[in-house]
């Protein structure tokens, strides 16, 4: 072997080397270019195990830019995908059970509910004089996010109109109040049990509304900004 790491004697089919004084190897010649041998010695031969320092640093540089490559495909992956969670998070229905809202006309028997603040129970025999608005909000929709300062605006009309509007949710109290700050909406928020509130929301829509009147009976559900929660706005409007 060469003194300086290549296979002493190496050449390419068809091509020379050069010796001089009983054969020791000066330089080889491929393609124009010289590597030139110091202390070679004719009887070493390429093995396939050396390569050329240039090729070798080559080779090095492939191999980092394909690295770089698969790193920045994984990253760009990884983003995507947090993307698309981020995404579907924010949908206004999520992908809940498929059973059909509750139709108009359906009378629902006195339900059970705790309040947000003071825990207390709360049951819809409570008001049998107040009509009730049943909000469903959820704290990764940013369309609900929206429609707060609409609600806390609605509040302030509503107290002596005889309508109640409640906030309903399952989710964890944190949650909810790093949603809802405000102290009013707060107190207008309840607490109901899984089944309760697929019970009254089985589509599992948000920001969804359903209107009940002094009787508990289903007189119009949907969307919040749908034709029928705007007249609703506009009748607070008109008689605060």
């Amino acid at each position: 072997m060469c003194a300086n790491g290549f296979a002493t004697g190496w050449r390419l089919p068809g091509k020379k080397s050069i010796y001089k004084d009983g054969g020791t190897p000066i330089e080889t010649i491929r393609n124009g270019a010289h590597w030139k041998y110091a202390d070679c010695q004719p009887e070493d031969h390429y093995n396939g195990s050396h390569w050329p320092q240039h090729a070798m640093i080559l080779n090095d540089s492939i191999l980092i830019f394909i690295l770089g490559f698969l790193t920045l495909s994984v990253g760009l992956n990884l983003w995507l995908t947090f993307r698309l969670i981020g995404t579907i998070r924010r949908l206004p229905i999520s992908t809940g059970p498929t059973a059909p809202p509750l139709p108009v006309g359906t009378v629902i028997t006195d339900l059970t509910l705790h309040g947000f603040t003071d825990q207390q129970p709360v049951t819809l025999s409570d008001y049998p004089n107040h009509a009730k608005a049943l909000v469903f909000l959820n704290s990764k929709c940013d369309k609900c996010q929206a429609k707060l300062p609409e609600l806390r605006a609605s509040l302030d009309k509503t107290h002596d109109l005889g309508v109640m509007i409640w906030i309903l949710t399952v989710e964890k109290r944190r949650r909810i109040k790093a949603f809802i700050s405000d102290e009013v909406l707060l107190g207008a928020t309840l607490r109901a049990s899984q089944a309760t509130y697929d019970y009254l929301n089985p589509q599992s829509a948000f920001p969804y509304y359903l209107f009940i009147d002094a009787e508990n009976t289903v007189q119009a559900e949907g969307m919040i900004g749908d034709e029928n929660w705007l007249n609703f706005m506009e009748q607070i409007a008109q008689e605060a």
